[in-house]
Formats: C-alpha cells, structure tokens, sequence
C-alpha cells in the first residue's frame, strides 16, 4: 500500500488518496480522505490477498470462520485509512527528507505483518517477507501506470484532473498488479517461495 503524500510531490502513488497539490484553498476533510482511503487500500487489499494465497498455496484461515475473517479484515482496513487520513490531514507527510512517509511505513508494515499473521497462521518472518513483497509490487504498479500521465503533478481542485488521477491509480496500477502476479505465477516464482518457508531454518 502507497502512502498518502504531501501536495506538491510529483510522485503519484495508489492505495490511499493522495491528492499532489493544493489550489484556490482546496483541501480535503478527514472524512473525505478516510472514506477516499477506504475505497483505495480495499483494492490493496484485495490484490494482497491475492497475492499471499497464490504464494503460500492456501486460504485464509481464521478460527473463527468467514465472519471472523472479514472481522480482520475489516478491523485493518479502517486502521490503515484513518492512520494516511490522519498523516495527510496534519501534514506528517510534508515533514523533510520524507521523513513522515518513512515513518509512515515503520508502521504499515507491522501492521501488514500482523494482517497477514492473523489470515494464514505463518510465522512473523514469512508474513513480513510477504508485506515487503507485496510493497514492491505495489509500488511498481504504481509508478509504471502513472507513467502513462502527462501531468507530473496532479491537481485535484480541478474536477478533471482528479478524474484522470483516480482513473491512474484505481484503475490502471492494479492492472499492472495484475500483470506482475500472474507473472510470479507462470515463472514458478511461487513454487519456489513455498519451498522457501517450508524450510525448517527460518
């Protein structure tokens, strides 16, 4: 999952809102971030299930059946939205050297960590190998589809460029997730994972 950032990045990125800059005092509320966040980490979401059932070979398992498990999943998904809504909204990822996204992941990851700990039962070392994965992944289908844009920086006080925004980051990026699963898929990549994990060393 992307982080949000600060207006003014030239970096677009999926998962979260992520408005680039602020124009004619245009600035988002919390609630509109949130309920943006919500949309973007459920499609994050899903690709990472995906992903972590095509690599480990199995469901998700939860003691507590389906219900259980849409529990979690849910419990995550509001926590990831208002942790970019509440680190867009006072400015955390405006902080120099990119020290507030940095931050940010300090505390995705773990969490990912924990999501994924919870769904499958594997142990913390394979769980954060999947979450540090399934980052790279996002984070190339992210750039590689807004490379198809134009614009450096998106304006989102402009109801056209916010469309194309959403279009790029909702639309186009999870094709390239698409893309770079079935690719890990078809060259064994998972098979070999498997083999990985099952090894009693780690």
């Amino acid at each position: 999952m992307q982080a949000v950032q600060a207006p003014g990045t030239k970096r677009a990125c999926t998962g979260f809102a992520c408005p680039t800059r602020e124009r004619n005092g245009f600035w988002m509320s919390f609630w509109y971030t949130f309920c943006s966040n919500l949309f973007g980490i459920g499609i994050s979401l899903i690709f990472m299930l995906w992903t972590s059932a095509l690599l480990l070979g199995k469901k998700p398992q939860n003691r507590q059946g389906i219900a259980g498990m849409l529990a979690v999943i849910v419990f995550f998904l509001v926590v990831f939205a208002a942790l970019g809504a509440a680190f867009y909204r006072f400015g955390l990822f405006r902080w120099k050297y990119n020290a507030g996204r940095i931050l940010f992941y300090y505390l995705v990851f773990p969490l990912e960590m924990l999501l994924l700990r919870a769904l499958y039962r594997e142990r913390c070392l394979v769980c954060w190998v999947l979450a540090l994965l399934m980052e790279m992944i996002d984070s190339f289908a992210s750039n590689a589809g807004f490379l198809f844009s134009r614009y450096e920086i998106f304006d989102l006080g402009v109801p056209g460029q916010r469309v194309l925004y959403y279009l790029f980051s909702w639309g186009l990026a999870p094709l390239f997730q698409t893309a770079v699963i079935l690719l890990l898929y078809k060259t064994k990549f998972c098979r070999l994972f498997r083999n990985w994990i099952s090894l009693k060393t780690i």
